[in-house]
């Protein structure tokens, strides 16, 4: 037996052997040194520092003019406001119902700014109800009352104003702004 495995293994062809590092790096260049590169500097943006440039220019005009017009809308008066309010209203050509609403609006509006009522946010008789139980404005309660019921009329009754009539009433409500305005300089 122990001449078959013997031959068994004389039989079998020869397996290559792995080849040595030494083998292995004999194949090889040897490294060359490294090279130093010179870095040119990038050449500086000038676009992008003009258009930064521009930008801030634009943004410094734009915050000037917001900040311009802000001053000069809060340095008007309640009173300016109001008839400022009232001459836009009297040149549009509006309808019924939005005329109504914004006069009457005006109106409440300047109240409010004056202090004396919080208005904007109130029904005509929610409005009238804290009139009638106030101090405050008991010289034109009458003609608040008058101008208020007009109002209602033509919101809720569907009336229709002539030219003449919206007229009277901004009329009225200037009359009332300037009226509550002397009643109130009276007062300091």
């Amino acid at each position: 037996m122990s001449s078959l495995a013997q031959t068994s293994i004389i039989n079998q062809p020869p397996q290559p052997s792995a080849p040595s590092v030494d083998e292995l790096m004999s194949g090889l260049r040897p490294l060359k040194p490294a090279v130093e590169l010179a870095l040119e500097p990038e050449p500086f943006p000038y676009e992008i520092l003009a258009w930064g440039v521009v930008g801030v220019v634009i943004l410094t005009l734009l915050s000037w003019w917001i900040w311009k017009r802000l001053r000069r809308e809060k340095s008007l008066t309640p009173e300016q406001t109001a008839m400022q309010c009232l001459d836009e209203i009297a040149e549009a050509d509006l309808g019924n119902d939005d005329f109504i609403m914004k006069v009457s609006h005006t109106l409440k509006g300047y109240l409010e700014e004056k202090k004396l009522f919080t208005a904007v946010r109130q029904t005509t008789e929610e409005f009238l109800h804290s009139l009638k139980n106030s101090e405050k404005l008991s010289e034109q309660r009458e003609t608040l009352k008058t101008f208020f019921g007009q109002c209602d009329l033509v919101k809720f009754a569907g009336g229709n104003l002539t030219d003449e009539q919206r007229r009277e009433l901004i009329d009225s409500v200037r009359s009332l702004v300037k009226g509550i305005s002397q009643s109130e300089s009276d007062k300091s």
